[in-house]
């Protein structure tokens, strides 16, 4: 299942700088979005690079894919459009007002995020980008009128469920059992999705408030215009879960195979803390130690969740998306510079990627066999795919995740374990 994508994130085109090889190298891992390497070498070429922007906008990225502080998270925002706006050009900085107007709602300060949306848009003539901050506007206003989010443990309660098992497609996602109103409903657990999300019909079902509507969504296959609002209570094992904002679509397109009546998100994951998946036994666990001495492997973006894992020594960038079907996808630009990693790659043809929005084709070739190592973990895979295009180095489904033996996120420390 493709994900619904709000236009949060900056996805930055900064041209190669003639004046410095640190400049290119950095503004290189900065176009890929690849934070966590970008995290590791800085400290080491920051003092050789020439541009300051560049300097700055590392330093940021880094903040905004690792930190959750919030006084942090927003300074470097507001530091890079007040003292860089002029180097990174109208768009982005438009894209950086978006984006901190976000990060400012979401810690309670509705009506300066407010503010600031105002301000641009009564300076902004390019018809695309004022469509753009009017969008962002109406998210912002109705993310305002919703009390902050919280989650309370309930000791009375276990904290692991298992898996549905009586849902449609439910042998191929997963699905875990939600208490709203009193009732059980079964949600996707789905790490590729930016937000929660539920159907019209769901709205309709509990009557949850609308807070926002007319907001304009990207997903496969096209624009679908959404509602936002949002979820008074949910309870997932021995979760209360309060003032959950959730986006409301039709969920019209073809799905023969796969309920897609509810989603939670990656802010769901991030609100709750450790999460222990066991896919053999179809059990999910909202517990767990945190460790401060592990290594990330994982980098947050505007709510995307990458992960890096290795196909013999070439390093790849992966999108986790525990929505989606299929076991893994990787991107044909890796294949057409490496071709000594994958043998027998079969011949191209056509197939049918659905998701939100509608249905897309994609150009695809089998690959009989590939190994991924993810920290000390390795497994062969035999139903990845090559994608002409796809998210980063490639996408990984729930199928790559059931492989295992047991799954540890814990988003707070960025990383996940594999055994």
């Amino acid at each position: 299942m493709k994900k619904l994508a709000l236009q949060f994130f900056l996805i930055f085109c900064l041209p190669y700088f003639s004046f410095g090889q640190s400049d290119q190298n950095v503004a290189n891992l900065l176009n890929k979005e690849d934070y966590l390497e970008l995290k590791r070498v800085l400290p080491s070429v920051k003092d050789s690079i020439v541009n300051p922007m560049i300097r700055k906008l590392s330093e940021a990225s880094i903040c905004l894919a690792f930190s959750e502080d919030p006084m942090s998270r927003t300074q470097v925002i507001a530091d890079l459009i007040n003292n860089y706006g002029n180097e990174l050009g109208f768009e982005n900085v438009v894209g950086f007002a978006e984006l901190l107007s976000q990060e400012l709602v979401k810690y309670g300060n509705g009506a300066d995020a407010l503010n600031i949306l105002e301000q641009f848009i009564s300076i902004t003539t390019d018809p695309q980008i004022l469509s753009r901050l009017e969008n962002t506007y109406k998210i912002v206003s109705g993310l305002n009128k919703i009390p902050g989010t919280s989650v309370i443990r309930d000791p009375a309660k276990s904290p692991n469920v298992k898996f549905s098992t009586d849902v449609k497609g439910s042998e191929r996602l997963w699905y875990i059992p939600v208490e709203i109103e009193g009732n059980t409903e079964p949600f996707i657990f789905d790490t590729g999705a930016a937000e929660s999300f539920i159907s019209k019909s769901f709205a309709e079902r509990y009557n949850i408030k609308i807070v926002a509507d007319s907001i304009l969504m990207n997903g496969v296959g096209g624009s679908e215009y959404v509602s936002l609002g949002v979820i008074d209570t949910l309870k997932v094992a021995d979760i209360i879960y309060a003032n959950m904002p959730v986006y409301i679509g039709q969920t019209d397109y073809p799905k023969d195979s796969i309920t897609i009546e509810a989603v939670l998100g990656i802010p769901f994951m991030k609100n709750v803390g450790m999460i222990g998946i066991e896919p053999k036994k179809n059990e999910i666990t909202f517990e767990g130690e945190q460790n401060g001495n592990t290594s990330a492997n994982v980098s947050l973006h505007s709510n995307r969740m990458l992960i890096e894992l290795y196909c013999k020594d070439i390093r790849l960038l992966m999108f986790c998306d525990t929505g989606a079907a299929m076991e893994g996808w990787i991107n044909d630009s890796i294949y057409e510079n490496h071709t000594e990693l994958f043998e027998d790659v079969g011949q191209s043809y056509l197939i049918q990627s659905r998701g939100f929005a509608g249905i897309s084709l994609l150009a695809v070739r089998d690959i009989p066999d590939v190994t991924l190592k993810a920290g000390k973990s390795s497994r062969s895979f035999t139903d990845f795919k090559l994608v002409d295009r796809c998210a980063n180095d490639g996408e990984l489904g729930v199928g790559f995740f059931k492989q295992f033996d047991k799954i540890e996120i814990d988003l707070s420390e960025h990383h996940i374990l594999l055994q």
